[in-house]
């Protein structure tokens, strides 16, 4: 029999057999413990975490912004040249964006 279906075994003198919550109150009592009281709450469990982990993977995958950066120099650029640089944002909708810095107005 697999190790997660036995039962909890306790190697104590007056040890509680198969409770899951026992704390062993002496020093050199060892406790030997297994899922096996747990064993039909596996399926729920692993259920769970299956649904939650697609969950969190769906609302991660959200992208709702694309950024763009154009220069007006093309080619080579220099060392001490000045150019100019746009960053332009396209947002889906329902979605918005915030300056931190907002203009007067």
């Amino acid at each position: 029999m697999p190790l997660f279906l036995e039962y909890m075994r306790i190697k104590a003198d007056s040890a509680k057999i198969c409770d899951p919550f026992y704390i062993p109150r002496r020093r050199g009592e060892m406790v030997y413990f297994s899922f096996a009281p747990f064993a039909p709450m596996l399926p729920f469990l692993m259920r769970f975490l299956l649904f939650a982990a697609m969950l969190t993977a769906s609302v991660a995958a959200q992208n709702p912004s694309s950024w763009r950066l154009e220069l007006d120099k093309q080619g080579e650029i220099k060392l001490g040249d000045t150019l100019k640089a746009s960053l332009s944002a396209s947002i889906e909708s329902g979605w918005y964006l915030y300056a931190l810095d907002q203009p007067e107005g």
